[in-house]
């Protein structure tokens, strides 16, 4: 749910910045992106060895939820400063 969630925002978003640079739907799209990373039930990082060293990586899953949260907070910040 959280995964299809932030997929939404994130396309949302984007067609804001192109078509409308709305900020109040852009504030609402930021608080749905954050609300997508809360409501992710799914496994948020895995555990990789090679030669003895463990490294944590993000899921596919978790990483486009990141993603979305990422470009509405870039999207916002440059409707905010008037930089889109």
């Amino acid at each position: 749910m959280g995964i299809l969630l932030a997929i939404i925002v994130g396309v949302a978003s984007i067609l804001n910045l192109m078509y409308g640079q709305n900020q109040p739907i852009q504030y609402l799209l930021t608080v749905l992106s954050v609300i997508s990373l809360i409501i992710y039930r799914g496994k948020r990082t895995k555990r990789v060895h090679y030669n003895g060293y463990g490294q944590n990586y993000f899921t596919i899953g978790f990483t486009i939820c990141i993603l979305s949260f990422v470009g509405t907070v870039g999207i916002l910040i440059g409707i905010l400063f008037h930089l889109a």
